[in-house]
């Protein structure tokens, strides 16, 4: 990854362009980053039992760190160090997202606890339902 990051870097300072095949094939594969991500996210949550989550204690210490804890944080810092509205929403909203399907991607890959995973997406995502929201409004308010 870091040499493929170092040539991407001299390719673009250099004005490098590949044969349209070639930049095709790349473009067609980074497009298929996001979907893929979320199959693997929706295969994963879909063998998920409901019931099972919710005994998890840890499941809510991840979700209110993630949700609430560290947006706030970040919201605190908006407030006194001022940046365009635009890029303090994006940060805020950002950061008040729910986990993300790569740490069940990544359980999948190195074979560890996906279900584990899937369950802290899951409940994240749906709990973020109120939270992005709320973070927005607050945003519109103080920001």
């Amino acid at each position: 990854m870091i040499i493929a990051s170092f040539l991407g870097l001299i390719c673009f300072f250099l004005q490098l362009r590949f044969p349209p095949i070639l930049s095709d094939t790349l473009t067609y594969i980074g497009n298929m980053n996001t979907p893929l991500a979320m199959i693997i996210a929706g295969v994963s949550v879909a063998q998920t039992s409901i019931p099972a989550m919710l005994k998890h204690r840890r499941i809510y210490l991840v979700s209110l760190i993630k949700l609430i804890v560290m947006p706030s944080i970040l919201f605190a810092i908006l407030l006194i160090v001022r940046v365009n509205s635009t890029v303090a929403y994006t940060m805020l909203v950002a950061a008040a997202c729910p986990c993300a399907t790569t740490g069940t991607a990544f359980a999948l890959k190195f074979q560890k606890n996906y279900a584990y995973s899937s369950e802290i997406y899951a409940f994240s995502t749906l709990c973020s339902l109120l939270t992005v929201p709320a973070f927005v409004f607050a945003a519109e308010q103080l920001l």
